[in-house]
């Protein structure tokens, strides 16, 4: 037991190593699941109802909600309210065969130096190429970015003919600080960082995978298990197969 407590506090493996029966995953909301759109997403304690948002959030948010239903945000902040926000402290993939749980940075804070930050992750979303450009044409871009995972929102929406909504519904946003990638290794998938960049308001489902970070000469090299290095594999040799010089 104190081994597995050593390797619990060192690798922050509380959950994986629990030696308790799972309990359910998924947060229930008004008698309910998460709903469909979020099916192999499971949000996970700490779990904070009362939020102070910090400044120009709030802003971020309404403008999200507005693209996601392809409105104003006029009409959106007729049914947003601050009042039903409520923000989680991890995040658990279900549906990966890893099942694993990314922390998030802004309500988990990891004590230990030399403790994995599982707060980091890979996520995509669309970039307008000509956005620089005023009378061009919107020309959306599918882009894989890096960046900490810093608070999760959960919001509920009410029953709004406006946004096309008949029932209550929950909408999940992740804000996210993106990592300003410089450097890349096309071979081995390697993504190399010094500084923080802006912070994106996403749609949880943008989030693709927990990444892994190394200090390395003055920067960070992202790691990621999921891309092309997850794809190598052993083959099986003969001996007739060897050919020796």
């Amino acid at each position: 037991m104190a081994q597995l407590d050593q390797i619990k506090s060192q690798y922050a493996l509380h959950e994986v190593l629990v030696l308790k029966a799972p309990k359910s995953m998924n947060v229930c909301v008004d008698g309910g699941a998460l709903g469909a759109n979020y099916n192999g997403y499971a949000l996970l304690k700490p779990r904070h109802k009362e939020v102070s948002l910090m400044p120009g959030m709030r802003d971020k948010i309404v403008a999200a909600l507005a693209t996601r239903f392809n409105t104003n945000v006029q009409t959106i902040s007729q049914y947003f309210s601050e009042d039903s926000i409520e923000v989680f402290g991890r995040l658990r993939q279900t549906f990966s065969e890893a099942g694993e749980t990314i922390v998030v940075a802004g309500v988990v804070t990891i004590t230990a130096q030399d403790a994995r930050d599982a707060s980091y992750v890979r996520y995509e979303i669309l970039v307008d190429r000509n956005a620089a450009y005023r009378n061009k044409p919107v020309d959306f871009q599918l882009t894989t970015c890096f960046g900490q995972l810093y608070q999760i929102f959960l919001i509920r929406l009410p029953p709004a003919p406006a946004l096309d909504i008949a029932a209550p519904t929950v909408v999940l946003l992740a804000a996210i600080h993106k990592c300003d990638v410089e450097l890349k290794d096309q071979d081995l998938d390697f993504h190399y960082y010094r500084n923080m960049s802006h912070l994106d308001l996403v749609d949880i489902t943008c989030i693709k995978a927990l990444v892994g970070r190394v200090a390395w000469d003055g920067w960070w090299a992202i790691i990621d298990r999921s891309g092309k290095l997850s794809r190598g594999h052993f083959e099986d040799v003969d001996d007739d197969e060897i050919i020796e010089e």
